[in-house]
């Protein structure tokens, strides 16, 4: 069976988990994509509020930077997930190999359900876009939020119902939120 060897003396078989280790490897590296995107967005939204541009483009920045939190939060909890089940299979040895996909959908799922508005503001790049807007908007003259819902907060719960909905599906893993799998009308 493929990932599982045992000698000929007949002990007990074990599973490699270097392929998967790799692939983890480079989607951690794609972490530094996710803070080169927000870096990106929050300067432009901050070069839009300078220059005085339409509020419908500094909206599309907040709203980059609302997806690429996702993105980053949906990232770790699929890291999460999958370093999870490498523990849990390497700790408990078990004789018969589980389901590792199902046991890593079953933790992604635990973990998306966690999701909060904390996750935001737990966000240093995006708790430090909001400060550094809010401030820009604020020398500029430009009136800020009121204390209302953001349309930051609009976009969220937009997404949280959306993931909502996805989450009652039978396949965990959308085409759009997809850990391996980039949709090029999001590039």
């Amino acid at each position: 069976m493929p990932g599982r060897s045992s000698s000929s003396s007949g002990s007990t078989g074990f599973i490699s988990f270097s392929g998967i280790e790799s692939a983890l490897s480079s989607l951690k590296n794609f972490q530094n994509c996710i803070n080169t995107g927000m870096d990106t967005a929050s300067s432009v939204a901050l070069d839009l509020v300078e220059t005085q541009t339409e509020v419908s483009s500094e909206y599309s920045m907040d709203k980059a930077m609302v997806e690429f939190v996702m993105m980053d939060r949906e990232l770790n909890h699929y890291v999460k997930a999958v370093q999870s089940m490498i523990n849990h299979v390497k700790e408990e040895r078990p004789e018969n190999i589980p389901d590792l996909k199902l046991l890593v959908e079953m933790k992604f799922l635990a973990l998306q359900n966690k999701n909060s508005d904390a996750d935001f503001q737990n966000n240093e790049k995006f708790v430090q876009f909001k400060q550094q807007l809010k401030e820009l908007k604020k020398q500029s003259g430009k009136p800020t939020e009121d204390g209302g819902r953001s349309e930051c907060d609009k976009i969220k719960d937009k997404e949280a119902s959306r993931a909502g909905n996805e989450r009652g599906t039978a396949r965990p893993f959308s085409k759009a939120t997809a850990p391996f799998c980039i949709p090029s009308s999001r590039v």
